[in-house]
């Protein structure tokens, strides 16, 4: 078994004496259940990020498509008002 290298000190892993040794909850890709697993937390920090960076991809695409869904109804909402001269903010 290849024995791990601490990324910070570059010595062998000092693994639970460690304080990055870190307890992560994991999502089996394939049945979806999860489980527990103990890891270096630096060693695991690009994974995360990518992760992360998926996630922000999502929520960046979702709040376009919000905008723009709102500026499309702004301008059926200007038409609407100029098709009426203006006469649907006065009541009439």
């Amino acid at each position: 078994m290849k024995v791990k290298t601490c990324p910070i000190l570059n010595k062998q892993c000092l693994q639970n004496e460690c304080m990055w040794w870190t307890e992560m909850i994991v999502k089996n890709i394939q049945s979806g259940e999860l489980g527990t697993e103990y890891n270096c937390a630096v060693s695991k920090l690009p994974g995360l990020m990518v992760e992360q960076l998926k996630n922000i991809n999502g929520v960046q695409t979702a709040v376009e498509s919000s905008r723009n869904e709102t500026v499309k109804r702004q301008d059926q909402f200007i038409n609407v008002v100029a098709s009426r001269g203006g006469k649907l903010l006065n009541g009439a």
